[in-house]
């Protein structure tokens, strides 16, 4: 590939959080950070560089919270962009399910899944 095909090829991605003034963005080649593994590595950064425990002297819950406030907005997304969790149903309870069914059907046993976790026998 040439450069100039190269720099065509290049991309950025840019996440908002308006409430909280917050500017994330991804660059580089496009097919990579269009891609849901790119996605899914940017997102176990931002989680690997989570530090509540500075929080931690002013609320002693802030971790509990602060993991808290994650697992909420995971079940929100399932609940949002997948049709098969009540509405009504909390996101914490959501995750719950979520685990549950994963885990009664040990489908991340399967071959296919074992990339995806850390998985250990």
């Amino acid at each position: 590939m040439s450069a100039e095909d190269k720099a065509l090829n290049r991309s950025t991605r840019l996440f908002v959080d308006p409430f909280i003034d917050i500017h994330l963005s991804m660059t580089g080649d496009k097919d990579v950070i269009d891609g849901t593994d790119a996605q899914i590595s940017a997102i176990k950064m931002l989680l690997g560089n989570l530090d509540f425990e500075a929080e931690y002297n002013d609320d002693p819950e802030a971790i509990l919270k602060g993991y808290l406030s994650v697992l909420d907005e995971i079940g929100r997304l399932l609940k949002t962009r997948m049709d098969v969790f009540p509405k009504e149903q909390r996101n914490i309870e959501v995750v719950r399910n979520f685990l549950n069914g994963m885990l009664l059907s040990r489908i991340y046993e399967q071959e296919s899944y074992q990339g995806s976790l850390d998985c250990q026998h």
